[in-house]
């Protein structure tokens, strides 16, 4: 392959588990063909790790960004609002993977509605490749090509390192054992949209005395059922600069894990959970560390022992729901096709449901990413929402 470029440890997690990353731009009016195809040149020029061919065989990419990529750009037009509903949620079902071609697809959707022909514009990529800081970053205007990334020395004492690598056959044993009895379905799993007013999430954050990051996570988990010590909940957080052997050498995401204590009051769920992020801080070192070489024993074990590693090893994730909250989302000056829309920034993570939250200057979105029980998260989070005085709707 030409310009190969091996998997790093959260690369290959990610790239195993066709793991696709996607944002959904809806445009209160229709757009032309040549318009779309202008703004994926953009788009590719901004980033063109998206030109990247992924292999799953070979375990890493091919770094050449030349070639032709309006072969994975499509412009259709519908007469029927809710068919391409459908062809949406289909095309967002189905993962990136080894398709030898450009790891990324775009789509714009031309859709009637009472007001007249609206845009909907879809790009979607492998999230080996791409993940929310870098869709901040393009839609501020800003190019996304990869650079290294400032290091700091971390003085990681010699029995924290012992430690993780003890501990490591026995993560590894449960992972393995909880992946094999996993029964989730992902033809089960689609995206659910919904949209909440920034006005009104301020107010009630700030009436409750907490930030806004912590009423979503509370807005979006309180309904669930909690386990014998609260609800269990992976969260995504992107650090300044990166940590020598703890974080990985490509994506910046770090991810920690908490238990919420449940509680039948929805204010002092909120507090509680506000209360037990600001007592962890930052992601601990051993978390990341103890990630990092859990990682490098699959990634060493996976092809000696293939039999190990079912297909559901890589969807499967010990949480009962993954939280990640993008960086403010700015429309920059570079898209201007772009001015006025509403983003969604969504996650396809295979059998783990998650929510990512976009915020704009003046509405919230959240792309919920869940099984067979979606339409009853969505119900539980809007009637929440109503019953704290918060605009929400859902869009199709």
């Amino acid at each position: 392959m030409t310009n190969f470029r091996r998997f790093t440890g959260l690369q290959y997690y990610l790239a195993h588990a066709r793991n696709t990353v996607h944002v959904v731009v809806d445009l209160p009016r229709a757009v032309t063909e040549e318009s779309f195809l202008q703004l994926v040149g953009d788009v590719v020029e901004a980033a063109p790790q998206l030109m990247w061919r992924e292999s799953l065989q070979d375990n890493g990419h091919d770094c050449d960004a030349t070639g032709d990529w309006h072969t994975q750009c499509a412009f259709q037009e519908y007469d029927n609002a809710q068919i391409a509903a459908r062809d949406l949620s289909h095309r967002l079902g189905h993962p990136l993977h080894d398709t030898g071609k450009p790891a990324f697809r775009a789509l714009c959707q031309i859709i009637p509605s009472p007001n007249g022909p609206q845009s909907r514009i879809v790009f979607q990529t492998t999230h080996a490749l791409m993940e929310g800081g870098d869709v901040a970053d393009l839609l501020r205007g800003r190019d996304a090509i990869r650079s290294e990334r400032s290091t700091i020395s971390a003085r990681i004492p010699v029995l924290a390192r012992l430690g993780v690598w003890l501990v490591i056959p026995l993560l590894w044993v449960i992972n393995l054992s909880m992946a094999a009895f996993e029964k989730t379905d992902r033809a089960d799993f689609a995206m659910a949209r919904i949209l909440l007013d920034r006005t009104d999430l301020k107010r009630v954050a700030k009436g409750i005395g907490i930030s806004q990051r912590d009423l979503l996570f509370a807005l979006t988990t309180h309904h669930r059922k909690p386990g014998k010590k609260g609800i269990f909940a992976a969260y995504s957080n992107r650090p300044a600069a990166r940590v020598h052997l703890c974080d990985d050498e490509y994506l910046t995401v770090r991810m920690d894990e908490v238990r919420i204590p449940k509680s039948d009051a929805f204010e002092t769920y909120a507090k509680d959970l506000a209360t037990t992020l600001k007592a962890r801080g930052p992601s601990p070192l051993f978390t990341q560390m103890w990630y990092r070489r859990i990682t490098q024993v699959h990634r060493w074990l996976h092809p000696r022992a293939p039999w190990l590693y079912p297909r559901q090893l890589f969807g499967f994730a010990p949480y009962d729901v993954i939280l990640s909250l993008l960086p403010p989302v700015r429309v920059g000056r570079n898209f201007p096709l772009l001015a006025g829309s509403r983003i969604f920034a969504g996650s396809n993570t295979g059998t783990a449901e998650s929510c990512i939250f976009a915020m704009g200057p003046k509405e919230l979105t959240i792309s919920l990413w869940s099984g067979a029980e979606r339409e009853s998260h969505v119900a539980a989070i809007r009637a929440r929402a109503a019953e704290l005085g918060i605009d929400a709707d859902v869009e199709r």
